[in-house]
């Protein structure tokens, strides 16, 4: 048996939304509720659309409209190691009259 056709499927709730993530083989047969095809665009929680036949965000707008917020927040943040190096660039400007 060649396993290294495997690749992974998605085990959903009646709902469409993940519960696990299984390796299969292009041959298998799939159970009611495992999902082969993978998605491509961005998505924060994954929902299989059962009536369309692909995957679809989960959350609301409003909720997307969050976690975008919060991923543009933590990008403007400044690392704290980048903080002590500027913090210690200071210091020695000033103890050294730079």
């Amino acid at each position: 048996m060649d396993f290294s056709q495997r690749m992974e499927a998605y085990e959903v709730d009646s709902d469409g939304y993940i519960l696990n993530v299984i390796a299969v083989l292009p041959y298998d047969v799939l159970q009611k509720y495992t999902i082969k095809e993978s998605w491509t665009q961005r998505l924060f929680v994954p929902k299989w659309d059962f009536e369309n036949s692909f995957w679809v965000e989960g959350l609301t707008p409003e909720e997307v409209a969050i976690r975008e917020q919060e991923i543009n927040d933590q990008k403007q943040q400044i690392p704290d190691e980048e903080m002590n190096g500027m913090a210690i660039l200071e210091l020695s400007n000033i103890i050294l009259g730079g």
